[in-house]
């Protein structure tokens, strides 16, 4: 798992923005596009910051995927939603895990990068769990992760099986 996903942590500390502190394990009324989250086990964290959603590639087409970035670009971890195939979800409560029935079945991947893309401290993918849609209004989006994971840490990433729980809440005023 290692080798494919360090070049992950670069990209995702790009792709979108944030900082660190807090933890709801509910959806919450952010005010804005924020986030709290605490993670727990092999790596211990609380992460607030901003929630950037969007699309990859395009609705339909090969390798297409929605996002859903909680803390990017803030250089203390992000927590990467990914709905491979498909546009922003709709309200409800989605399967978190790492295999093709899921992708189909309209679940999520999420992937943990803790650190930053220079001072990376470890990556873990989630294995199950749930992530809660809740609109709010036209255009705005709440909802909870809440997950259980397992990769490595930099001091040791021969040991992939490093594991780590992730409560969340976030809200974004706009879907792109």
């Amino acid at each position: 798992m290692r080798a494919p996903l360090l070049p992950l942590l670069g990209a995702a500390a790009v792709a979108a923005a944030a900082g660190s502190t807090a933890a709801p394990a509910r959806a919450v009324r952010t005010g804005g596009a924020r986030f709290t989250a605490e993670v727990r086990g092999a790596i211990i964290r609380h992460h607030t910051g901003r929630v950037v959603p969007g699309p990859v590639g395009r609705p339909g087409q090969p390798g297409a995927a929605y996002t859903i970035s909680l803390g990017a670009a803030g250089g203390t971890g992000a927590i990467v939603l990914t709905r491979l195939g498909g546009g922003p979800p709709g309200p409800g409560r989605y399967p978190v895990g790492e295999s093709a029935a899921l992708d189909t079945a309209g679940g999520f991947r999420v992937l943990y990068l803790a650190g930053s893309a220079t001072r990376p401290e470890g990556v873990f993918r989630a294995e199950s769990g749930t992530v809660e849609i809740a609109a709010e209004g036209p255009g705005e989006v709440r909802g909870s992760v809440d997950v259980a994971a397992t990769g490595f840490v930099a001091d040791d990433p021969d040991d992939e099986s490093r594991r780590i729980t992730i409560t969340a809440g976030f809200g974004h005023p706009r879907v792109p």
